[in-house]
């Protein structure tokens, strides 16, 4: 599921109060999902634009963030640390642009060859979860065409979400 982030530059120097001020005013203009450091996540960019107007008005500058919110119980391993990160609330989330998530779909094409297509593709995955009883990898975004040309070279289907 996709979620949209806001990355704050907190400025330094500044009181306490002043931060409580912009979580105050955060609680009261918007509904943050999740947060991580200064990462604030929300479920569309209809909230991310409320919580802009906030941190605009406390002159905060931030950077806008695509995210993919991971199945409950889904768990970052050391593989993913670059790739994704865990909310304060326990949500798992990936920077969608540093991952390419693909799964091999059930129905395969008559011939393929899978076990030894997945043994080739392991050295290109990062991280993999469950996704509604099904595997989800993920790849660095530049190898795309090469796990396409792996599941091509074994006859295997190979869908990109």
């Amino acid at each position: 599921m996709r979620k949209f982030g806001l990355l704050m530059e907190l400025p330094e120097g500044k009181r306490a109060g002043f931060y409580a001020q912009i979580v105050k005013a955060l609680a009261e203009a918007a509904n943050v999902a999740d947060r991580d450091k200064e990462l604030i996540v929300v479920d569309s960019e209809e909230e991310r634009g409320r919580v802009a107007a906030v941190l605009e008005k406390y002159r905060v500058a931030w950077e806008p963030l695509e995210l993919i919110s991971l199945p409950e119980g889904t768990e970052l391993d050391e593989a993913a640390e670059d790739v994704g990160f865990v909310g304060r609330s326990g949500g798992a989330y990936l920077y969608a642009d540093r991952v390419a998530r693909f799964r091999l779909p059930r129905m395969q094409p008559a011939g393929a060859d899978i076990a030894p297509a997945m043994l080739q593709l392991e050295e290109f995955i990062r991280f993999a979860y469950d996704d509604g009883g099904q595997r989800v990898y993920c790849a660095e975004p530049h190898l795309r065409e090469a796990v396409e040309g792996v599941a091509k070279r074994y006859g295997a289907a190979v869908e990109f979400l």
